[in-house]
């Protein structure tokens, strides 16, 4: 239980830290749209202190040039210099931004900006306590394909205890990844949608897991790469690639013994 509270204060968290970034970016663009091709990653730390300091153009334009450059230069750790500077005030000066409530978008991006800054250290210490559970669940669950220290945590506190899924068909629904079923008055019609009606938890750990594993050789590589070959899309080759690591869950967790690995033969 202790695994599922924290891995699933920690998912909210990161949700609630998603949210924060869609309402800052609609109260950004209107008076600032230029600023999104300002940074790979527009809410990166460089550019929370630019906004923090200087939440609009107007704001960017009085700040003196000297000082601005020392700003950017010390919070990105000399990444950037007087170059980014320059295309910043740029970026400031051609704007075509709104000018209107411009106090109240000010107030707006600044208290927004708080609260996300207000997560990290939330953040880093449930990761931090997430990293001590993960040596203590049992170690066969850290080889399964994709795993990682949360999803360790998080697979073992969604699944445990694993005798309540009497086979891996039931936790494939408990996670709601089950196809979902269209039906008429004649017939029954499998779409290639699943249903999303189990724990939402589960199944962004396992979706994330099959991400993972992808992209690491192995059996479930192969399998996303036939799936591919298939015709699906890079999502849905995904999903079904989760499809298959919940079975393989079941029957490591069902087992309690190690991975393994191995080469898939014919197309099944």
């Amino acid at each position: 239980m202790t695994c599922r509270y924290l891995t699933r204060l920690r998912y909210a968290i990161t949700r609630q830290g998603v949210r924060i970034k869609q309402l800052l970016w609609s109260r950004l663009h209107p008076v600032w749209p230029e600023y999104e091709s300002l940074f790979a990653t527009p809410f990166c730390a460089t550019g929370r202190k630019l906004l923090a300091t200087a939440p609009t153009p107007h704001d960017v334009l009085a700040i003196e040039q000297e000082d601005l450059v020392e700003l950017i230069r010390k919070t990105s750790r000399g990444k950037y210099g007087p170059a980014q500077v320059e295309k910043i005030r740029r970026a400031a000066a051609d704007s075509v931004g709104t000018r209107r409530g411009i106090d109240g978008i000010r107030i707006s991006i600044r208290s927004l900006l708080t609260q996300l800054e207000a997560l990290q250290p939330i953040r880093k210490q449930l990761d931090e306590e997430i990293a001590g559970l993960a040596d203590r669940v049992p170690a066969y669950i850290h080889t399964l394909p994709g795993a990682s220290a949360h999803s360790s945590v998080s697979l073992f506190g969604e699944t445990d205890p694993v005798e309540t899924f009497r086979s891996p068909g039931q936790l494939v629904a408990f996670a709601g990844l089950d196809p979902t079923v269209f039906q008429t008055g004649e017939s029954k019609i499998r779409r290639r949608r699943i249903s999303k009606r189990g724990s939402p938890f589960l199944r962004h750990t396992l979706w994330q897991m099959a991400h993972r594993a992808c992209y690491q050789e192995g059996d479930l590589r192969d399998y996303w790469l036939r799936r591919r070959g298939d015709g699906l899309s890079h999502r849905s080759a995904v999903t079904a690639t989760a499809i298959k690591l919940c079975h393989v869950a079941w029957r490591i967790l069902t087992d309690r013994r190690d991975y393994q690995p191995q080469r898939p033969m014919g197309n099944s």
